[in-house]
């Protein structure tokens, strides 16, 4: 099994190098969550209007604190692994922890382009 996975990752990431040639005005989306054995987890995907987003990756953070230099890192690298120009990326889309708050400030110095938002909708009548 070990030696089919590597070609077939392979083959997906191809696959991901020639959906993404030539494309522009994407979104790139950034979330963090825990996985059942407590791994700390990024996944990183950009997306555009009408058509499949893409997964750019996922990144194992377990051990290393997850600060909004950090994250600047992993996003940096997950779109360098799939050869995707930040000049391509309009928006940038994550959650509202203090920590993205930081990663917004950051990416708005490096990549002045592009727009920063969050998915936080905010407090619910059940968090009052």
């Amino acid at each position: 099994m070990e030696r089919y996975l590597p070609a077939e990752e392979q083959h997906a990431i191809l696959e991901d190098l020639e959906r993404l040639k030539g494309r522009n005005n994407m979104t790139f989306l950034l979330d963090g969550w825990d996985d059942a054995m407590w791994r700390s987890i990024y996944g990183s995907i950009l997306a555009e209007v009408a058509v499949h987003p893409i997964v750019l990756g996922l990144q194992e953070m377990t051990g290393r604190r997850a600060t909004a230099e950090n994250l600047v890192e992993v996003s940096d690298g997950s779109l360098q692994r799939k050869g995707v120009n930040p000049t391509a990326v309009i928006a940038v889309c994550t959650d509202n922890p203090m920590t993205m708050r930081a990663f917004h400030c950051i990416s708005t110095q490096k990549y002045p382009w592009i727009l920063v938002c969050d998915h936080y909708p905010g407090p619910t009548q059940s968090d009052k």
